[in-house]
């Protein structure tokens, strides 16, 4: 046994003994290579080399310090100089030579290996090339003072009053060219000695020109009040409804919100306050186009560039119809360069900002009590009522119902899906862009939600240095879905429930109506029926630049707009079935008696209505700059077209709710035709429509 004791120690022993031995060896091996990288960190010497040859600097070091330079014979032809004048360390000095050279350096105990895989490819890059070229606007004009920096080298020139410049690069680097009011572009240099480039303006938000009627102007030149806004700014803001973030950012512009419903949710705008009793809506121009079918709400928030906004006299050029001042919204267009693609997603939650604190059954209760003392008349419930309303002891005689929380969730979700492409070159420009935006209303299980998709296609085509063409296209589809009762019947009667009437039986079943039939933990739902609208908008533009030739500043321009908006709306209404309490039964549980209540039988009211605008309008533009003063004229002839088909359809008493379409409903039919009641029999008509069209012309000759 001891034997066996002593073997189990011995073998402990050596084993801690083996590794403190390797320990040690591994001690001494980091502080000899510590001591050896600590050596060339301080050991120091001072150099005055201006000019001079890689090789003649590791001369000097080798005759001032204790350590041997190793290099190929290939390093005698390197001729690039290099100079380092101070006193440094000498792994201070060697960094430098490799940031310079780009040669890299290996120390073996006394002997520092030199070697050369990065010298050609540091070589090209660091080859110093004079680049020129001319920076120009998209119309070719120069650009006199733009900014040409080489990015991350400090370098600078600026361009003369013809747009030229020049600029020490080398091979590798990039270009950034800049100008006050137009989008920053990036060039790598790529070898290249020539390089001319064109900047596209920001947009009509900034600074240097804005975007007014017919055109844009110098902003020191208007007179007239114009406030802009860019669509960066907008895009900011996580609602789903543009004219929502025009408000406050804006000056002179107020909304105001009268629903928060999806699909309806748009502020009412207004230009310096309520001008009339009447109609004080601005006139909303998209792209150029007046009352552009589709209107402001509705664009996609990633497809607009800037929102102007003309106030007084600036506005006047659009006449009559610019009454109450005028919105001006420009779209994206294409730019010059490489294709990108942009994805975006905003995820909002939207919750109710201010709901009405209301009474539970006990505290009803006890004011109802009092209420009737003071009248004088014997109480309504007891004390042992008020318990059970307490305690829940018994939900089917003794609710307390919260109704706000039976049919309000506390979050309903919106979001918002963009993906943009944006691209060209000098003959093509392009922007593209798919867009769909989904809204839910704030009831539990509801019938109301909002849902859009949206297509825009803009593109820029130049034919020759005088004519130059656009066509843009927009698409959209819509659904808005409602309950056949309006949000205002549903918050109305949410209130106007008592907190010891059941709106939910434990079982699930919808409770008793408040009123007429109404219950809005059912009418807020599909249960009801329901209330759709399905819009298609289509808007195609087509837009043209002539320069005249022989004369400078003359050019005549023009656009053909064509829209079409198609609503499809649908609203049926079914009958409900309600619960009462009647009682328990002999196994002592309760009974529910249903009860139908709304209409007596399905109803359907149909509406197809299809609205068509064209436009065209031209003009013969003469702009030029004499010195200090500027000239900016035109003459210009627009027509609109509008044309409106309304046809209506209703019925009623249908079999079955399943077949929910004009053909199956009977009965005799009552319909409004121009403010009159008429009482038709089936056997006459088995549908009546109301129809009307109007297709008014206006023509305007109009001088700037």
């Amino acid at each position: 046994m001891k034997l066996i004791l002593q073997q189990v120690v011995i073998r402990i022993v050596m084993r801690i003994a083996t590794i403190i031995a390797f320990l040690i060896i591994s001690l001494s091996c980091s502080f000899a290579t510590t001591g050896k990288a600590q050596g060339l960190a301080t050991l120091t010497v001072h150099l005055d080399m201006k000019q001079a040859t890689v090789k003649q600097v590791l001369e000097v070091l080798e005759s001032k310090i204790n350590y041997k330079f190793l290099y190929p014979k290939a390093l005698d032809s390197y001729k690039s100089p290099v100079s380092i004048s101070g006193t440094y360390a000498v792994s201070d000095i060697l960094v430098e030579l490799a940031t310079q050279t780009g040669l890299s350096f290996r120390q073996i105990n006394h002997t520092i290996a030199v070697s050369l895989n990065n010298v050609k490819a540091k070589s090209d890059a660091i080859k110093q090339l004079l680049v020129s070229g001319r920076v120009t606007d998209t119309l070719g004009n120069p650009l006199p003072g733009a900014s040409v920096l080489v990015k991350g080298g400090g370098k600078g020139a600026n361009t003369d009053s013809q747009g030229h410049y020049r600029i020490q690069a080398a091979k590798g680097d990039v270009l950034l060219f800049s100008y006050v009011g137009y989008r920053q572009l990036e060039v790598p240099v790529e070898g290249k000695q020539t390089i001319d480039v064109q900047l596209h303006e920001e947009g009509a938000a900034l600074s240097e020109v804005v975007v007014v009627g017919y055109g844009v102007q110098k902003k020191a030149t208007v007179t007239g009040a114009v406030a802009t806004v860019s669509g960066k700014e907008i895009n900011k803001a996580p609602t789903t409804h543009v004219a929502n973030t025009l408000a406050g950012r804006v000056a002179g512009i107020t909304g105001l919100e009268t629903t928060g419903e999806p699909g309806s949710g748009g502020a009412e705008l207004f230009i310096r306050g309520q001008n009339t009793m009447g109609n004080n809506s601005p006139l909303i121009v998209v792209d150029g186009v007046p009352s552009l079918l589709g209107g402001l709400d509705k664009l996609n928030p990633n497809d607009i560039e800037s929102v102007s906004v003309l106030k007084d006299a600036s506005a006047s050029i659009y006449g009559a119809r610019a009454a109450n001042g005028v919105i001006l919204v420009k779209t994206k267009r294409g730019i010059d360069g490489k294709a990108t693609l942009d994805y975006s997603f905003n995820q909002g939650f939207v919750t109710p900002t201010r709901m009405p604190k209301m009474a539970d059954a006990p505290l009803y209760a006890q004011l109802t009590n009092e209420i009737l003392e003071y009248a004088g008349q014997p109480i309504k419930f007891s004390a042992e009522d008020i318990q059970k309303f307490a305690d829940g002891s018994s939900p089917y005689t003794h609710p307390n119902t919260d109704w706000i929380d039976a049919v309000i969730k506390p979050l309903s979700l919106q979001n918002r899906h963009n993906l943009g492409l944006q691209g060209g070159s000098e003959s093509l420009k392009y922007f593209v862009s798919l867009g769909s935006q989904y809204e839910d209303a704030v009831y539990r299980n509801s019938a109301t939600n909002y849902k859009q998709q949206n297509l825009r296609v803009n593109l820029d085509a130049k034919v020759n240095e005088y004519i130059q063409l656009s066509f843009d296209l927009q698409g959209r589809h819509t659904n808005r879905n409602y309950a056949p009762r309006g949000a205002g019947d549903i918050f109305r009667f949410i209130q106007r429930g008592r907190p010891t009437e059941t709106a939910v039986w434990p079982n699930g079943l919808p409770g008793p109506d408040i009123e007429g039939g109404n219950n809005p933990v059912v009418t807020s739902t599909e249960e009801a029926g329901y209330n759709h609208h399905v819009i298609n908008l289509g808007n195609a533009i087509i837009g043209y630049k002539i320069k005249i030739p022989g004369v400078e500043g003359l050019f005549v321009d023009g656009t053909y707009a064509a829209s079409v908006e198609v609503l499809h709306r649908k609203n049926f209404v079914k009958p409900w079935t309600l619960y009462s309490f009647g009682g328990f039964d002999e196994n002592n549980e309760p009974k529910l008696v249903p009860a139908q209540r709304g209409v007596n039988s399905p109803e359907l009211t149909e509406r197809y209505n299809q609205d068509q605008q064209v436009l065209f309008n031209t003009k013969i533009n003469y702009v030029r700059s004499f010195g200090k003063h500027n000239l900016n004229s035109f003459v210009a002839y627009e027509q609109n077209v509008d044309k409106g088909t309304d046809i209506r359809g209703y019925r009623r008493n249908f079999i079955s709710s399943v077949v929910d379409q004009l053909f199956a409903g009977g009965g005799r039919i009552c319909v409004k035709w121009t403010g009159t009641a008429m009482n038709l029999p089936e056997e006459i008509i088995s549908a009546v429509f109301l129809i009307s069209i109007m297709t008014p012309i206006c023509s305007t000759l109009i001088f700037g």
